[in-house]
């Protein structure tokens, strides 16, 4: 394979990017597979003695210095820091690839022996050595803390405003703080800090930030304390519910209140304690929030309607959620908070799969709010309620074709059929629907009957429509390139990181790396291939798949196999192939459901503890609690879990009859969920069932795990064309 740059290349790229300037890169490394078995241990002291034992006695120079990187890094995690200086030292001693990133650590390990000075002079010049290395603007943070720790202030106030990131990274506004707070600047330390804490609510420097802040309170007395501003404090209180800290965006919307209680940003913060308390599942405390107007505020009176009609619906109160989202139509009929309300009305019927009741909400969100974020949603809802009323106006791609399509056929309206279908087979050829329209093209006749000319009037528009879909673009000229570029330098470096078991310092590489900008297709396509050669396969999904986000609709003869095999690798194929055939099912089924469910990750958590490749919980793989810790240390092991989601899915599939839709649904959400939906509902075909589930995250999941099969199987089992580079 001509595309993924080699390892050796790898090798040396990452070392140019860590050599301090004015020295030539040395052509040294990617860690050896020993080294990174040795690794992963070591997150762990006991894991320690075996990497020392191979940096000291097998290790060559270029792997003595990552060894002993790695040791000192964990080292100084656990505030061993006497054998952290030692270990760090030999590190950038030895060899320059992490050069940079050990001198850090030495500096750090110094201050946090007391010898600020000592780690001062190891750092003042890191930004002209290292002007490249992700902790270059932690070095400026480190280098300031310790001038003013050594008594030396005014030095950390000048090394600061030499920095044009001073102000919008919280690490040095801290140090900035705290170098006015060593020169009894104290009024002006107040206003540091506060930016910390307020902008800053989710870094760590802002629990440190107030800690600093409660003790100027005590020494400045309520005369000379000055509480942070309204404006700050809305920062802080807004950033939390974003972040979804909501219990503390609830005390920030809280403390706001308190300080406050006059201010013109009142609206606003009822309103944001009000969606901090929905998110908390306190719909009453909400409502009692919400009662009042703002006479004063137009946009948060809107605001506050739209909360309550989220928190009537969260309270299954529907008469009084209609009658608020009509008040707030009739006094605010242009306001975005009316498009987010008519969304969760319509919204809270689809739930229910009460269609008829959604309806008139999606009209007027599709009719009255055509840009909205929201209307497109509602276009296709509307679409997709006209089908299952049998009224011919749907109009979405790619699923709406379908429907359009099935809806012809069913009315007799055959070649147009016909054309819907080959169009959505040839323009979305890896979509599930693209693959839904394929079964259908082959079902029609050979020869299709003439028709009506009143039904092919009745149809003209329908089969005009696929001409008015472009072809995707062709891949871009640099899925072929063969010569690494300047993402593919830099981020060698990330993957050397990840390699070593050090992703928290690959993250903070890569964010160094991209500084706040969006990475471009081309960067993300860059990582996924440096994340797939370090064996990352779920973070190397992650970043193809944000470079090309609608793949889907990519035809294989248009791109290069390297791109597919990128974005459906192909890791445990022995031991998916093996149990799916013990079980009678499609191996590409279990592959396309492993790469939904962990991206084939044998180590993966859900938020609610499913677990391994298949994401079994441990109470389904264990039912008695006797075994059930022994059982769960067993679903990190590949082959045990998927035996056992196989087995599961077997069940599911024997119980829905083969048909994967209802299986992989229920896997997804629960057999108790499908067998409701099935029993409520007359489906004249799985992908009706499909497009009428009620929860949205299953509703996609499905229709992805399908896609994928579908994909793994014409990549597996097909003869597909790929395109040749040049």
């Amino acid at each position: 394979m001509r595309f993924p740059i080699k390892i050796f290349q790898l090798a040396f790229l990452a070392v140019a990017v860590f050599a301090p300037a004015g020295r030539a890169a040395q052509t040294v490394l990617v860690a050896s597979a020993k080294l990174r078995a040795l690794a992963a241990p070591a997150r762990e002291p006991s894991g320690w003695e075996a990497l020392r034992r191979y940096a000291a006695t097998e290790a060559g120079p270029g792997e003595k210095a990552l060894a002993y990187f790695v040791l000192g890094y964990r080292e100084f995690e656990a505030q061993r820091f006497a054998e952290a200086g030692r270990d760090l030292e030999r590190a950038s001693r030895r060899a320059p690839p992490l050069a940079g990133f050990a001198e850090y650590f030495r500096a750090a390990v110094l201050r946090a022996s007391g010898q600020p000075g000592e780690a001062a002079d190891l750092v003042a010049n890191f930004s002209t050595r290292f002007p490249q290395n992700a902790l270059r603007l932690d070095a400026v943070a480190l280098l300031a803390q310790c001038l003013t720790d050594s008594g030396q202030p005014e030095r950390a106030l000048e090394v600061l405003a030499k920095e044009p990131s001073a102000e919008s990274r919280p690490s040095l506004l801290f140090a900035k703080a705290r170098a006015l707070r060593g020169l009894a600047r104290n009024e002006q330390a107040v206003v540091a800090f506060e930016q910390v804490y307020c902008r800053f609510p989710t870094s760590h420097e802002s629990a440190e930030a107030e800690l600093e802040l409660e003790k100027l309170r005590s020494e400045l007395g309520g005369g000379l304390f000055r509480e942070p501003s309204p404006g700050l404090l809305t920062a802080r209180a807004e950033t939390l519910l974003v972040r979804e800290r909501t219990r503390e965006a609830l005390s920030a919307f809280d403390k706001a209140l308190e300080i406050y209680p006059e201010s013109p940003e009142v609206p606003r913060w009822k309103v944001g304690r009000a969606k901090s308390l929905l998110q908390l599942w306190k719909s009453e405390e909400a409502l009692d929030v919400l009662q009042a107007p703002f006479a004063s505020d137009a946009a948060m009176d809107a605001e506050r309607l739209a909360a309550l009609v989220d928190a009537y619906a969260e309270r299954g109160n529907s008469e009084s959620m209609r009658v608020i989202v009509e008040q707030l139509g009739a006094v605010y009929p242009k306001s975005q908070s009316y498009a987010g309300a008519l969304a969760s009305v319509a919204g809270y019927y689809r739930r229910r799969s009460d269609w008829k009741s959604a309806e008139p909400f999606y009209k007027i969100l599709a009719n009255s709010f055509a840009n909205a974020a929201e209307a497109d949603e509602a276009r296709w809802q509307l679409g997709w309620t006209a089908y299952v009323s049998q009224n011919p106006m749907a109009r979405h791609v790619p699923d709406a074709l379908y429907w359009l399509g099935r809806l012809a056929e069913s009315g007799g309206a055959v070649v147009e059929a016909q054309a819907l279908y080959q169009t959505l087979a040839t323009h979305y050829t890896h979509n599930y629907f693209g693959g839904e329209a394929a079964k259908r093209l082959k079902a029609l006749p050979a020869t299709l009957p003439s028709e009506p000319e009143n039904l092919s009037r009745a149809w003209a528009g329908a089969a005009a429509l696929p001409k008015l879909i472009p072809l995707p673009p062709p891949a871009p000229p640099w899925l072929c390139t063969v010569r690494p570029s300047e993402s593919d330098a830099a981020l060698g470096a990330v993957g050397l990181l990840e390699s070593l078991s050090l992703s928290d310092l690959a993250d903070t590489y890569l964010r160094s790396l991209l500084s706040g900008k969006s990475a471009s297709a081309e960067f993300n396509m860059a990582l996924g291939r440096i994340e797939a050669q370090q064996g990352e396969v779920a973070r190397s999904l992650l970043a193809v798949g944000k470079a090309f986000p609608r793949y889907e609709e990519l035809d294989f003869s248009r791109t290069p196999r390297e791109l597919w095999d990128l974005l459906f690798p192909r890791p445990y194929w022995n031991i998916v192939r093996q149990e799916a055939g013990l079980k009678g099912l499609s191996p590409y089924l279990v592959m396309g459901l492993i790469r939904q469910e962990s991206a084939f990750n044998p180590n993966a958590r859900s938020v609610a503890n499913a677990r391994g490749l298949m994401q079994i919980l441990p109470q389904t793989a264990s039912p008695r609690r006797s075994g059930r810790q022994a059982v769960t240390r067993r679903l990190a092991d590949a082959s045990f879990n998927v035996r056992f989601g196989s087995s599961y899915l077997e069940h599911l599939l024997q119980d829905y009859h083969g048909i994967p839709e209802y299986a992989v649904a229920a896997y997804h959400a629960g057999k108790t969920n499908v067998d409701e939906w099935l029993a409520n509902n007359s489906f004249r075909e799985p992908p009706e069932f499909l497009e009428a589930i009620p929860i949205p995250a299953t509703r996609i999941y499905v229709e992805h795990v399908l896609r994928d099969a579908r994909v793994y199987r014409d990549l597996m089992a097909g003869d597909p064309a790929f395109r040749r580079c040049p």
